[in-house]
């Protein structure tokens, strides 16, 4: 039984760092949203300007692949 009870503590607190972490990452998240709308308003670029995040994300990769072969040679 206490085995159990302390099973249960350990568990409950790594629920609780968890939980910590994800609202800190929810924060940082909402910051970036709340950035990001402004330096739209600032550019003078619409809400629904519509760039696919998959095509960037993508290009950047590729981009990093690109930059290790580089590496490589040099």
């Amino acid at each position: 039984m206490d085995i159990l009870r302390k099973e249960k503590e350990v568990f409950e607190k790594k629920i609780g760092t968890l939980m910590t972490d994800i609202n800190s990452l929810s924060n940082t998240v909402d910051d970036m949203t709340a950035e990001n709308r402004q330096l739209r308003r600032m550019a003078n670029v619409p809400d629904n300007y519509g760039m696919k995040l998959e095509t960037i994300k993508l290009y950047d990769k590729e981009r990093i692949e690109d930059f290790k072969k580089l590496i490589k040679v040099l």
